[in-house]
């Protein structure tokens, strides 16, 4: 059976650690997230999803959707080190801008200044 668990723009930072917690006690689990957490170009990624991995220990399926060629990636298995920028620039460069719909809309870790 699919569901789904609504994430709500606010500062409320209990939901991470309610996620990490409804994760820890169900008997199975599957969570789809993109880190930039809308449609819209972006500055920052958001980083729940590392905090998610990190804190069940569970990893990260990089995955992609390749628009101009309809296709849909999925990569390897990502297992966060902790070293949060670092292993940003691992799972970014998982990803390529030519890829994307809107390419301009395509966000770089870090940013480019």
């Amino acid at each position: 059976m699919l569901g789904g668990v609504p994430v709500y723009p606010s500062k409320d930072k209990r939901f991470v650690s309610e996620l990490v917690n409804q994760i820890q006690t169900s008997k199975s689990f599957i969570l789809a997230i993109t880190p930039e957490g809308t449609r819209k170009k972006v500055k920052r990624w958001k980083t729940g999803f590392y905090e998610i991995s990190r804190a069940t220990g569970l990893p990260i399926l990089l995955t992609k959707i390749d628009y101009s060629n309809k296709k849909m990636h999925l990569g390897n298995m990502f297992y966060p080190t902790g070293d949060m920028q670092g292993d940003m620039r691992k799972i970014q460069g998982y990803f390529r801008a030519s890829w994307a719909k809107h390419p301009e809309k395509y966000y770089e870790w870090p940013p480019v200044d």
